[in-house]
Order: C-alpha cells, then sequence, then structure tokens
C-alpha cells in the first residue's frame, strides 16, 4: 500500500512538472514576442470567415459521435442518436482531467447504462482512440516528410515513404489492435474482446475517422483565414497541423485537455505559413471557440434526452 502511494505521488509530482515545463514555455514564448503581439489588433477579422469557422466547429463536434455510433452498431451494438450525443459530449469533459481516464470510462459507463454491452462499449472506446490518435501521428509523419529538405514535395521518396506507412497500418492495425488489448485486458483479469468488427466496417471507419481529421482541420483552417491567409491549395500540408497538434495534446497525459501542448505544437508549425504573431495567438482563440461551443453542447444534449423508461427497465434487468 505505502510504495502504491509513493508512487501515485511520484506520478503526481512528475506530471506537474511537465505541465509546469509546457506552461513555461508557452509562456516565454508569448512573452518574448510581446511587441508583435501589442502592435496586432486581434479584433479585426473577416466576419464571414469567423462565422464559418464557428458553424463548422459545431459541425466537427457533433459528427464524431455519429462515427461512435457506427462503430457501435458495426460491433453488434444499438444506441440512439440522443444518448448517443448526451454521452459523447458529457463524457468528453472528462479528458479535462489530467490522466484524461475518466473520459474513456465515462463512455464506457454510460453506454452500459443505454444499454450497450460493456464489451462492446470497451472495443468502440479502444478502437476509436487508437484508430484517432493513430491517424493523427500518420499526419504528424507525413507532415515532417513535407517540411524536410530534400527538394520538391512531393518527390518519390516522400511518396512512397507515406503510401508504405498507410499501408502497413491498414494492415497491422486490426491483429495488433486485438493482441494488444487482450495482453492488457487479461493483466487485469478482464473479459477479452472478440473480432467483431468485419473488414468492410473497419475500413469504413477509418475512412470516418479520416473525414473527422480534415473537416476539424478545415475548421482551424477557416479560423486562420478569417485573420491572415493561408492557403491549402499552395500549401496542403496545413492540413496535418491539426491533427498531430491535437494528438500530441491527447497523449499527453499531464495535461489537463491538453492545454499547452496543442496550442505549442499548433504555433510552431504554424509559425512556417503566417506571421509568428498569429501563430502564437490563433491556436488559443480556437481552444476558446472549441471549449464554448463543449459546453453548449453538452448543456443542451443532458437537459434535453431523458431516458425512455424501457431502457431503465431493460438496464435494471441485465443487472
Amino acid at each position: 500500500m505505502t510504495d502504491k502511494r509513493h508512487l501515485k505521488y511520484l506520478t503526481g509530482i512528475i506530471k506537474i512538472l511537465l505541465f509546469s515545463a509546457v506552461i513555461w514555455f508557452v509562456i516565454s514564448n508569448i512573452s518574448g514576442n510581446i511587441d508583435k503581439l501589442k502592435d496586432t489588433d486581434f479584433s479585426s477579422y473577416d466576419p464571414v470567415y469567423m462565422f464559418m469557422a464557428v458553424l463548422t466547429v459545431f459541425i466537427s463536434l457533433i459528427y464524431p459521435v455519429f462515427v461512435w455510433k457506427f462503430l457501435i452498431g458495426s460491433l453488434g451494438g444499438k444506441i440512439n442518436t440522443l444518448p448517443a450525443l448526451k454521452i459523447w459530449f458529457v463524457s468528453n469533459l472528462g479528458r479535462y482531467i489530467p490522466g484524461k481516464v475518466l473520459q474513456l470510462a465515462g463512455l464506457v459507463y454510460f453506454s452500459a447504462a443505454e444499454g450497450v454491452s460493456k464489451n462492446k462499449a470497451v472495443q468502440s472506446v479502444l478502437y476509436s482512440q487508437i484508430a484517432s490518435n493513430g491517424l493523427g501521428l500518420l499526419m504528424g509523419l507525413s507532415l515532417l516528410f513535407i517540411k524536410s529538405s530534400g527538394g520538391r514535395f512531393p518527390n518519390t521518396y516522400h511518396i512512397t515513404i507515406i503510401l508504405t506507412a498507410v499501408f502497413f497500418f491498414v494492415l497491422w492495425f486490426p491483429s495488433f489492435f486485438l493482441r494488444s488489448s487482450n495482453y492488457f485486458l487479461s493483466k487485469f483479469n478482464r473479459e477479452k474482446i472478440d473480432n467483431s468488427l468485419s473488414k468492410r466496417n473497419y475500413i469504413l471507419f477509418i475512412l470516418f475517422q479520416t473525414v473527422n481529421w480534415v473537416l476539424m482541420s478545415f475548421t482551424f483552417i477557416i479560423l486562420v483565414n478569417s485573420y491572415t491567409s493561408l492557403s491549402i491549395i499552395r500549401n496542403p500540408e496545413v492540413l496535418f497541423i491539426l491533427p498531430i497538434s491535437w494528438t500530441l495534446g491527447l497523449i499527453a497525459f499531464f495535461a489537463p485537455g491538453g492545454i499547452g501542448v496543442r496550442e505549442g505544437a499548433m504555433s510552431f508549425w504554424l509559425s512556417g505559413f503566417i506571421p509568428l504573431e498569429y501563430a502564437l495567438v490563433l491556436p488559443w482563440i480556437h481552444r476558446i471557440i472549441i471549449s464554448f461551443a463543449e459546453i453548449i453542447l453538452t448543456t443542451i444534449f443532458y437537459l434535453t434526452y431523458q431516458k425512455p423508461d424501457y431502457v431503465n427497465d431493460s438496464t435494471e434487468q441485465n443487472k
């Protein structure tokens, strides 16, 4: 018990130190360019682009719910749209707790309360996290290759590496997912998961997840263009900035909601395309818009959805 308590304290201290380092890095970057920031009028923006950015933020937040709902159905479970929306947004609040475990646990717990098999709920969470983060890292790898020296992009080297990475990701992911997940589940004496996701639905799920990242990226690019000019046609690699930055924020277990990590990565990559003062501030404006949109959607779906009586009865019977 004492060893576990010491480990818990040590882990907590490491999280605090890492998070403090990230915040220090962000603050030092901003303070080091305070003169440029003072001379920039951030209250002046294109209202059309800003409206489109806010609108697409709401769309990009709702879309993943239907991808998750599709995954639940593909695994043999069933959940209606309104409860799926409520579960998704309420559970997502858990990612602002360091460790982000509550977000994943919330999805499993509330899904089971709606009649979804716990096994299917766990599978859906694992598939969603691994696929989303895997694609985000893959896009980050693509961004690194695009920005690397070595001449015009795309050249044969870049295309070969990227297509090879995509091929192995698609080919290797299902078997790796099942083996690694069942290994860890067995260590915790949990029920192992079965291969209930067909290859067709698996490929569709990966495609839907890719569309999700592209949609979120377009949302961010629209926001950037409300202040400055960033052409996707001239620089298509900018579509990879948000996925890798968001994924790094998710992986950073010490940062609540990935705060600081996501914005720092976005600023780093953006500074190569737009003026530095905008690269430093726009990721935080994006964070504010996303947070307000999440609060609004969570409130709406939490207050408007009432669990039908037949779901309550079914849940009681399964206990």
